[in-house]
């Protein structure tokens, strides 16, 4: 078998590198308002029958823009959401989620999500100005896609329609970069960034 036979035999075999690493900038609560969602997914399980665990406390956020997801590490990437993020400037704002419902199912279970209605219009003005910003640096390609305000829950096989629930919201003061190691449910921020005050 010649050298090229064998490399082609040994390519077939190989198969795609596992994704390892996601990048992302993200919104968190404070711990006091990360309690108040957990305890709304646990009442949201109990009161639906739902067999899906809720996230831990410290694993709630709004995303705001993916980064992607990779086989390595990629300080590229990173560098160049620092450097975006380190040149943007904005105030602190108002979220309230108000809403629970199921988003459409993607994998094997849904995700159950806080939403919000006029409690969201300051986040998505703040995600407008952070893509735009992307777009003007090397992530270009990576400020794409629609963005719905919410906060994961938990996920399950039910899904669940849409109702109100109790408001609950913070004033935001910061946004963070994240690297999350798929599959160990870990966020690591690389990155947090103050919000100026309103007027």
């Amino acid at each position: 078998m010649g050298a090229l036979s064998a490399q082609l035999s040994f390519d077939d075999f190989a198969g795609p590198l596992a994704l390892t690493d996601r990048y992302f900038f993200a919104l968190y609560p404070p711990l006091d308002v990360a309690s108040g969602v957990g305890q709304i997914a646990l009442e949201q399980r109990k009161g639906r029958g739902l067999q899906g665990k809720p996230l831990l406390t410290d694993r709630f956020h709004v995303t705001l823009l993916h980064l992607g997801d990779y086989a390595e590490e990629r300080p590229d990437i990173v560098s160049a959401a620092r450097a975006v993020a380190e040149n943007l400037r904005a105030d602190a704002f108002d979220i309230c989620f108000d809403r629970v419902a199921s988003f459409a199912r993607k994998a094997a279970k849904a995700p159950l999500v806080l939403k919000g209605s006029e409690g969201v219009h300051d986040v998505i003005a703040f995600q407008q100005k952070l893509a735009n910003a992307m777009k003007r640096s090397s992530l270009h390609r990576l400020a794409k896609g629609s963005f719905t305000p919410h906060m994961t829950l938990l996920y399950d096989d039910q899904t669940v329609a849409e109702e109100p629930v109790q408001p609950v919201g913070w004033n935001v003061r910061e946004f963070v970069l994240v690297r999350s190691l798929i599959g160990k449910t870990q966020h690591i921020v690389l990155g947090r960034w103050a919000l100026g005050s309103q007027p």
